[in-house]
């Protein structure tokens, strides 16, 4: 069965955005002076530093992570953006595994 996620060879979807693939900097010089720069925002940061935690103390693996990510509704996978998808897998692995309350 095809996840959503899976588009390869799919049509309609347009050009890719946010890439100036002529000023595409090597991943050592992604980060600025402040050591942020990869993250729009903070919280960005701090889901990054969650999923690691999660990993070192065992609770998911990256796989397991990315599942449970597009295990998401079609809606909700498509209307969030990486680390909204990120925060959802989270979410569930939690619940899943009885880590976490509904509500």
């Amino acid at each position: 069965m095809t996840r959503l996620n899976d588009i390869g060879g799919v049509q309609g979807f347009g050009p890719l955005t946010g890439i100036d693939e002529t000023s595409v900097a090597p991943v050592a010089q992604a980060y600025g002076p402040d050591g942020r720069t990869a993250w729009e925002a903070d919280w960005q940061a701090r889901i990054w530093a969650l999923v690691i935690a999660l990993g070192i103390n065992g609770v998911c693996s990256a796989s397991e992570l990315r599942d449970a990510e597009e295990r998401a509704a079609p809606h909700d996978f498509l209307a969030a953006s990486y680390y909204e998808r990120v925060v959802m897998g989270i979410e569930r692995i939690l619940r899943e595994r009885g880590l976490l309350e509904a509500g």
